[in-house]
């Protein structure tokens, strides 16, 4: 498949007009919901981010054989970088926010001792 293909097939899937891109968008959503994502997410970020990839693979020499199956795939494993990197912002988050905690609780403690 060349990019010319790629990007006019993409399109066609994009489109929400038939059985295929209707099945890839609930698809899409689901992956998201599954990872706690579709507050943050749409399925069209996605979507966004997979034709990059696939544009960048192909002009790589990369081949893409089956074009539903390669999204579906491709969409799947972006949404688990984006699921890790949103739990490396939580837990960070969750550190500054314990730390904060025990300086106040300090803070309190050095207070009350004067």
């Amino acid at each position: 498949m060349d990019i010319k293909n790629f990007d006019l097939e993409f399109r066609e899937l994009s489109r929400r007009n038939n059985r295929e891109s209707d099945s890839l968008f609930v698809y899409i959503w689901m992956r998201l919901k599954q990872y706690k994502l579709n507050k943050f997410y749409q399925q069209n970020d996605i979507l966004n981010e997979v034709y990059l990839r696939g544009i960048k693979a192909l002009e790589e020499g990369k081949t893409i054989n089956s074009l539903s199956g390669w999204i579906r795939g491709t969409a799947y494993n972006y949404i688990r970088e984006l699921s890790r990197k949103e739990s490396k912002y939580v837990t960070k988050s969750l550190d500054s926010l314990q730390d904060s905690q025990q300086y106040g609780t300090l803070l309190i403690a050095m207070t009350r001792q004067r």
